[in-house]
């Protein structure tokens, strides 16, 4: 919950945000958002490798449209001993290390970003601000890339 209201954020491996949903009123079970959202992630971008998050997100369910659509599982299980088998596999642990860096990138967001407190009343402009904000972020992230590539090259050609 942020700002009194539920804040979903999505993010690629290069931390990128892919999509997003302010929740205005009592927002769905956990599951049933990631049903929904991966429904819109899949129309907006195609094959989806894998989807990684808390164990909020857990459901039998959910773990069958994962199945179903060829995408990796890695959301944490809420079942401690299947949890346990899961962290034998390293593909598993790899993709739960990148989801904690979600954590962090959801405290930048509203820190950073958004502001500490986020001063914008009523929730369409408060909706108005994160959308300014994710995109904002996003040519941030892109802006950083390309310097990266930038000078790698030139590394490269030293």
């Amino acid at each position: 919950m942020e700002f009194g209201n539920a804040l979903y954020l999505a993010e690629q491996i290069n931390g990128s945000i892919v999509d997003w949903k302010f929740i205005e009123k009592q927002p769905p079970a956990d599951p049933q958002l990631a049903e929904a959202r991966l429904t819109r992630l899949e129309d907006a971008y195609g094959n989806i490798e894998s989807y990684a998050s808390d164990r909020g997100f857990d459901s039998a369910k959910t773990r069958a449209i994962l199945e179903a659509s060829g995408i990796t599982n890695a959301i944490c299980l809420r079942s401690v001993e299947r949890l346990k088998d899961e962290l034998e596999d390293e593909n598993f642990c790899i993709l739960q290390k990148r989801r904690a860096q979600t954590e962090g990138r959801i405290g930048i967001f509203k820190n950073a970003y958004l502001g500490k407190p986020l001063r914008s009343k009523g929730f369409a402009n408060r909706k108005t601000r994160i959308e300014w904000c994710t995109l904002t972020h996003n040519l941030w992230k892109l802006a950083r890339m390309a310097a990266q590539a930038k000078e790698n090259q030139l590394a490269a050609a030293a």
